[in-house]
């Protein structure tokens, strides 16, 4: 199983789960109020990495990249174990899920807030920060974020350092990757059968 694909699949999931968190948060905050916000971050992990393998096979990650999820016996795993697999994931991958998450929803208050106005205050922030106004906060976020990112680095050397590639949310749950034949693949045309040689027939000439 090529490693770098599978990472390139995750990689792809990271990215589109922060707009997921967002979406399914406000929705959360809108039916149940704002103090289950921590539910709608559950929820789009849950719709992410739980239903939508169990239902489709793969996350969207994967299926872009010819991925498929099965279980021990190589056919559709179970939702526990499904569920098992990505709390496993989730407790080494949400601070980087998180931070992106950060991101994207300070990004678009801003601009919703006070449009173009906005973004140049994102900028000038950004432009005290290196000028070293904050230094003092500006280190002491770079040291949680140094020690929060301990979690997938170790994630991702046990994952490499194991011989066939396999990480302990796969270890523990069963549930592993295979790859899929590509659609554009050209079937291999099957061989055809050799001639058998044709019998000589030996004539016998009496002396």
């Amino acid at each position: 199983m090529p490693l770098g694909r599978r990472l390139l699949a995750l990689l792809i999931d990271l990215c589109a789960l922060p707009f997921v968190m967002l979406f399914t948060t406000l929705l959360c905050v809108l039916v149940f109020g704002s103090s289950r916000w921590l539910l709608g971050l559950v929820l789009a992990v849950f719709l992410w990495f739980v239903l939508l393998p169990w239902w489709l096979g793969a996350t969207p990650g994967k299926k872009i990249l010819l991925l498929k999820l099965v279980g021990p016996e190589g056919k559709r795993p179970e939702l526990w174990r499904l569920m098992l697999r990505a709390t496993v994931l989730a407790v080494p991958l949400m601070p980087i899920t998180l931070g992106m998450m950060a991101l994207v929803a300070a990004g678009m208050s801003s601009v919703l807030r006070a449009g173009l106005a906005g973004v140049s205050e994102v900028l000038s922030l950004v432009l005290s920060v290196l000028n070293g106004e904050y230094l003092p906060e500006l280190l002491l976020g770079l040291g949680l974020f140094g020690v929060v990112c301990l979690l997938p680095v170790a994630f991702f050397v046990a994952l490499w350092r194991n011989p066939k590639h396999h990480g302990v949310h796969e270890l523990l749950s069963g549930v592993g990757n295979v790859v899929l034949p590509h659609k554009r693949a050209r079937r291999q045309q099957p061989a055809e059968p050799d001639a058998e040689p044709e019998a000589e027939n030996a004539t016998m000439i009496p002396r």
